[in-house]
């Protein structure tokens, strides 16, 4: 066997066994039939793996259209909206397991009545349009599947819903425990948390963890001012817990931001496999 089989082998071995991703996404909560259904349909020419890097090589773009969903396979993806002054605001990141654009599968009545849609989708001339702009914040490889083939898996699939509906009620999870934090060193804690793997973080303690966001990207992610996050920052890096550079935050000290945002008491890292983010 060659080196590029083995490594082919190696690739499908490791997506179908869900290496990586993280507990409560789509892919995560399909069983091992469906993640080789969906692989499949790449086989089948109805679908493509990519890999996706740096800021210009979006997955979705404000204001432009697209017929497909993408499923998470690894890395982390920024998802962003332009203000009416030109800036950007971070909504969210959205983690390896998850999936992108399902909506437009999931609501096309809503399309046709010709109402917003709050997950990124608008109806404007029978045109459906992405609101939000979406970007790897490392090298991310993706599933893109069309949007009646997600509707034909879910329907078909056993188990397929439940996943999906599990993957959304943890988006919701996630962004209730971060946001109804009232202390904002905490919230912020809680963010760079929600990238972390827990069980390597209690495990190993000091492993680097690079974030490739902004402070102003970060203030907007948990609504906060961008001074309160260089002021947070600006602590933490006295404490040695993170160091900063340009467009990026290094967390030296994984297990002590992990005691800052209080994860002990809300996660249990037996519920975390190894590579999860």
């Amino acid at each position: 066997m060659k080196i590029t089989e083995r490594r082919a082998e190696a690739l499908q071995h490791a997506l179908v066994g869900a290496w990586g991703a993280r507990q409560g996404s789509f892919w995560a909560e399909l069983d091992s039939d469906g993640r080789r259904m969906l692989l499949g349909y790449v086989a089948g020419g109805r679908g493509s793996l990519r890999w996706y890097s740096g800021e210009h090589d979006m997955m979705y773009q404000e204001g432009h259209t697209d017929t497909h969903a993408v499923i998470l396979l690894t890395g982390h993806v920024k998802v962003t909206v332009d203000k009416p002054a030109g800036e950007e605001s971070l909504l969210v990141i959205r983690y390896p397991g998850q999936i992108l654009g399902e909506d437009k599968a999931l609501r096309r009545d809503l399309f046709r009545a010709g109402k917003s849609d709050p997950d990124g989708y608008a109806q404007c001339n029978e045109i459906t349009v992405r609101t939000v702009t979406v970007r790897p914040l490392e090298w991310v490889l993706g599933l893109a599947i069309p949007s009646t083939g997600l509707e034909i898996f879910l329907m078909m699939h056993p188990g397929a819903w439940a996943a999906l509906a599990t993957d959304l009620r943890s988006r919701l999870d996630e962004a209730e425990t971060r946001i109804g934090e009232k202390i904002a060193d905490r919230r912020l804690a809680k963010a760079f948390a929600s990238m972390i793997d827990y069980e390597m973080a209690f495990h190993e303690g000091k492993r680097k963890i690079k974030v490739s966001l902004t402070q102003r990207e970060l203030a907007s992610w948990i609504g906060v001012s961008k001074e309160t996050v260089e002021r947070i920052l600006h602590i933490w890096r006295r404490r040695e817990i993170v160091e900063t550079g340009y467009r990026t935050i290094t967390v030296l000290r994984p297990d002590e931001l992990l005691r800052i945002a209080n994860v002990r008491s809300s996660y249990d890292p037996s519920q975390w496999s190894p590579g999860t983010a």
